[in-house]
């Protein structure tokens, strides 16, 4: 079930435009403070963690 799962996140995120987030990023500047991670990493984990207890909802 956890290779769904992961594959079902993985189509999720290619929907996301990286070049555009990027761009954004930058126009924005939100990495200015991100010092250990960038803010892609940090958007990924929110979304797996998202994505995790959303999933845990479904099967309970």
């Amino acid at each position: 079930m956890a290779i769904v799962n992961l594959n079902v996140f993985s189509q999720i995120l290619s929907l996301i435009d990286r070049e555009l987030f990027k761009d954004l990023v930058g126009k924005h500047k939100s990495d200015k403070h991100c010092s250990r991670i960038n803010i892609w990493i940090h958007l990924v984990s929110i979304l797996l963690w998202f994505s995790t207890k959303l999933f845990s909802t479904f099967n309970t």
